[in-house]
């Protein structure tokens, strides 16, 4: 009798396959051409709220202008079409990478670093992190805990 897949320790995936780096990334499944024409109907949508809802209708031209270009570009040229996919993926990770360097690093160090230091320098420990050494035991004490049967 045989060991059904996953009984013998052995994951029912190639995990290591998927994650490592340097591995190619895997292929984009479905076909290219409605791939294309979901993208397309995509730019169509946030063309019209940019026309309709914003009144930008510049902006909304050119949604509209790259989204008849992928649309025509997946339905005559698939191979094409995935060649500028890779590219557009290859763009946005390299954007949130540079975003989140040029965002989310200078808003770490001037929140919690500024407010680390205001907290310092007016002597409030919110968290308890001081370790007094006059103290005989460094137990916090706490309220008693309500019956465990009625918890909500």
């Amino acid at each position: 009798m045989q060991a059904a897949e996953g009984e013998r320790g052995d994951a029912p995936w190639r995990w290591t396959a998927t994650g490592a780096a340097g591995a190619p990334a895997p292929a984009r499944p479905g076909n290219p051409r409605v791939r294309a024409a979901a993208q397309a109907a995509v730019a169509a949508g946030v063309g019209l709220l940019l026309w309709r809802a914003w009144d930008r209708r510049a902006a909304a031209v050119v949604a509209w202008t790259i989204g008849g270009a992928v649309l025509a570009l997946g339905l005559a040229a698939p191979a094409a079409f995935a060649a500028f996919e890779r590219g557009a993926r290859r763009f946005g990770a390299a954007a949130g990478a540079v975003l989140t360097w040029a965002l989310l690093a200078p808003f770490y160090l001037a929140v919690f670093s500024l407010g680390h230091l205001g907290l310092k320098l007016r002597g409030r420990d919110p968290l308890g992190r001081l370790v007094p050494t006059d103290l005989p035991t460094y137990w916090v004490p706490r309220p008693r805990a309500p019956d465990p049967r009625r918890q909500f």
